[in-house]
């Protein structure tokens, strides 16, 4: 599992382009982490070069309800435009 906390925007995007490549699947994320669109980018690059989301494990941690309902609202329609692209 790769930990995106306190990564600066480019250090997370490379990182996450570098595991998956390497052959993590598994990629730690959170809203407080405010690197979304970064690791979304990795993981188009990743889907763009022939992997496949189902082989993707993304965990987003929340802290408190609030974030629960709107990282929940945010993985849905991430995974959702994913799957449109597939």
């Amino acid at each position: 599992m790769l930990g995106t906390w306190k990564s600066t925007p480019s250090a997370t995007e490379s990182a996450v382009t570098e595991a998956l490549s390497c052959g993590y699947r598994g990629i730690d994320c959170a809203n407080d982490y405010d690197n979304e669109p970064e690791v979304g980018r990795a993981i188009r690059k990743f889907l763009d070069g022939g992997g496949k989301r189902e082989e993707l494990f993304v965990q987003v941690t929340t802290h408190d309800l609030f974030d629960l309902s709107y990282s929940l609202l945010l993985l849905l329609c991430f995974l959702s435009l994913l799957l449109k692209l597939l």
